[in-house]
């Protein structure tokens, strides 16, 4: 992953309201809001880099690398499950975790987009 700092400079979130990327509720208005987001995110080209600092920072809150709280958390739980981070990933090191945590968020990136499923 890019350092922080020089990639967002490229996201496209930058140069909007970030009001936009938390909707808030489960309303029509909060979904459709929750949609838009998504789509931006969709066209950015630090798409994939937000994604990665999201899950690795545990954002819980707001629409990420194209991804609502839901689908992160999901992510997460697959990636834990999948590769049995808590103990394997220790011993591991850093290096094991990004490498997996790639392939996942590869993975999420290629079918989300042709779902546009919203959780």
């Amino acid at each position: 992953m890019d350092n922080y700092k020089t990639w967002k400079k490229k996201a496209k979130c930058s140069e909007l309201d970030p009001e936009l990327f938390f909707p808030i509720g489960t309303s029509d208005a909060a979904k459709e809001q929750e949609k838009k987001a998504i789509d931006i995110c969709h066209s950015c080209p630090v798409c994939e880099e937000c994604l990665e600092k999201a899950i690795a920072d545990k954002q819980e809150i707001g629409v990420w690398g194209g991804t609502t709280e839901k689908i992160r958390k999901e992510m997460r739980k697959d990636f834990e499950k999948k590769f049995k981070l808590a103990t394997v990933g220790q011993k591991l090191g850093d290096n094991w975790t990004k490498k997996y945590s790639k392939e996942i968020i590869g993975n999420y990136l290629v079918h989300l987009p042709e779902t546009n499923i919203i959780r």
